[in-house]
């Protein structure tokens, strides 16, 4: 899947995105018009070749004015997501949870 736009990098305020990549069509399409409507998106797009995975994470998340964390089964599950998370919230970043619509799987029938 092709990633929308670059991340951002600058000096003004900027949002940290926080998603699963199996998530990624849905949280693209929410990416360009919060991106139209001005909001400074940085998400791990913005990681250069070469560099410290972890270095790059942990720095953009200190820059981030608050985490917007699409939350699915997946970002759930998501080992990357839990650490991101968990040190927004060990540095009093706020958090701001957006729920996923979540795919119907099985099918059930109610009697």
């Amino acid at each position: 899947m092709e990633k929308p736009f670059p991340a951002y990098r600058g000096d003004e305020p900027c949002v940290f995105v926080c998603y699963a990549h199996t998530d990624a069509a849905q949280v693209y399409e929410e990416f360009v018009w919060l991106k139209a409507d001005g909001l400074n998106l940085w998400y791990d797009e913005g990681i250069g070749g070469g560099r410290v995975w972890r270095e790059e994470i942990a720095s953009a998340l200190n820059d981030a004015r608050a985490v917007l964390y699409f939350v699915s089964e997946s970002s759930v599950a998501s080992a990357h997501c839990n650490r991101e998370i968990g040190y927004a919230l060990d540095a009093d970043i706020p958090v701001l949870p957006v729920y996923l619509k979540l795919r119907k799987t099985t099918t059930s029938t109610c009697w």
